[in-house]
C-alpha cells in the first residue's frame, strides 16, 4: 500500500470517530431526557363531556378524583299502540295447567300456566287467565328464565319479602298485563325486572284504604320499562292508589328506570288522568322522556320529582 493511500484512510478515522461519538451523546441525552421529564394529565381536570362525570373521594385514583363514563340512554319513540301487544294470528285452545319448561306459542290456555321452580320457559303469542308457581300460589323465586313476547295474561305478582325476588330472570315484551282492580303488575324482593313495549292496566274501585296501582314495587325490587304504557283508572274513595309506586321512598327503585313511558288512565280510546292525588311515587327511580297525563304538580308525591328527571310532558 502506498504511502498516500495510507494517509487517506488515517484521515478518514480521525473524522469518523468523533462524529460517531457525537452521535452517541446526543442518542444519551435525548433518552436522558425522556426518562426523567414528564407530563402530569389528570383527566377530570379537563373538559367532561355530556356523557360524562367526576367522581370525586376515590382512593384509587390519582388526586382522589376520576372520570365516570355513562351508558348514553337509547331513544325508542313511544309506547306501541294498544292493538299491537298481546297475542297474534290463530291461537289454539289449550288446558295448561303444570307446564314442564319449554317453548309454548300459538296456545289460548282454558286455565293458568304453573311454573316448575327451576328451568327455561318461553311463552309467545299466548293468552292465559294468569301464572302461577307449581309450588302453589304466586310466583315465588326460582332459577331459570321467563320471557313473555305478545301474552295477554292477568296480574303477575311476584312473593318474596327480603330475600331474591321472584321477578328475577322474566323478561315482558309486546304483551298486554291487566290487572282489574288490582295491580297488573307487582314486583318484590331483591332483583330486576325488564319490561318492554308492553301495556299495564288496572281499573275498576280498589278496597278503600288499599294500595291497588297498576305497578308496586316492594322490597328493593327494580326493573327497567321502555315504552310501556300506565294505566290505572281514577280513584277518589283511595288517595293512597296512584298510577305507580315505589313503595318504599328511601329503599325503592334504587335501579329501576323508565324510558319513553306513558303514565295516565287509558279508557279504551283516549288518555287522561289516572290514580288518586298523585300518579307516581317515584322512589329512588329514574326517568327519560315520560308523558304524564297531569299537570306537573300532580304527577309526582308532594310536587317531588324523581332524583333523576330527563325531559318530562305533562299533558
Amino acid at each position: 500500500m502506498n504511502k498516500s493511500r495510507i494517509t487517506r484512510l488515517k484521515t478518514r478515522k480521525a473524522v469518523i470517530f468523533p462524529v460517531v461519538f457525537v452521535l452517541i451523546g446526543l442518542m444519551y441525552l435525548l433518552f436522558a431526557s425522556a426518562a426523567t421529564s414528564s407530563v402530569a394529565i389528570e383527566p377530570e381536570l379537563g373538559v367532561i363531556s355530556s356523557n360524562a362525570s367526576i367522581r370525586s373521594g376515590d382512593n384509587k385514583a390519582s388526586g382522589g378524583s376520576s372520570v365516570l363514563f355513562h351508558q348514553p340512554t337509547p331513544s325508542g319513540g313511544g309506547v306501541p299502540n294498544i292493538s299491537q301487544v298481546g297475542p297474534r294470528g290463530t291461537l289454539t285452545n289449550s288446558t295448561c295447567g303444570q307446564l314442564a319448561p319449554g317453548t309454548y306459542r300459538s296456545l289460548n290456555c282454558t286455565g293458568k300456566i304453573y311454573l316448575q321452580s327451576s328451568g327455561d320457559y318461553s311463552f309467545i303469542d299466548v293468552k292465559s287467565p294468569g301464572f302461577g308457581s307449581q309450588g302453589g300460589g304466586a310466583n315465588f323465586p326460582r332459577s331459570g328464565t321467563v320471557t313473555l313476547d305478545h301474552v295477554e295474561t292477568s296480574g303477575l305478582w311476584f312473593e318474596d319479602s327480603n330475600g331474591q325476588g321472584g321477578q328475577v330472570g322474566w323478561t315482558i315484551k309486546w304483551s298486554k298485563l291487566y290487572g282489574g282492580a288490582f295491580q297488573a303488575l307487582r314486583p318484590k324482593g331483591v332483583g330486576k325486572i325488564f319490561v318492554s313495549d308492553t301495556w299495564l292496566l288496572s281499573d275498576g274501585t280498589p278496597p278503600d284504604g288499599a294500595h291497588t296501582e297498576v305497578l308496586q314495587h316492594i322490597y328493593r325490587a327494580d326493573g327497567k320499562y321502555e315504552r310501556v304504557a300506565f294505566s290505572r283508572q281514577p280513584v277518589s274513595n283511595n288517595t293512597v292508589t296512584a298510577v305507580l309506586t315505589m313503595e318504599n321512598a328511601n329503599n325503592d327503585g334504587g335501579d329501576t328506570q323508565f324510558i319513553d313511558c306513558e303514565i295516565g288512565y287509558w279508557n279504551g280510546s283516549s288518555w287522561s288522568k289516572g290514580g288518586g292525588v298523585y300518579q307516581v311515587y317515584p322512589g329512588l327511580s329514574q326517568w327519560v322522556r315520560p308523558r304524564f297525563h297531569t299537570s306537573a304538580s300532580d304527577a309526582w308525591y308532594n310536587h317531588i320529582p324523581p332524583n333523576s328527571l330527563v325531559d318530562p310532558v305533562y299533558l
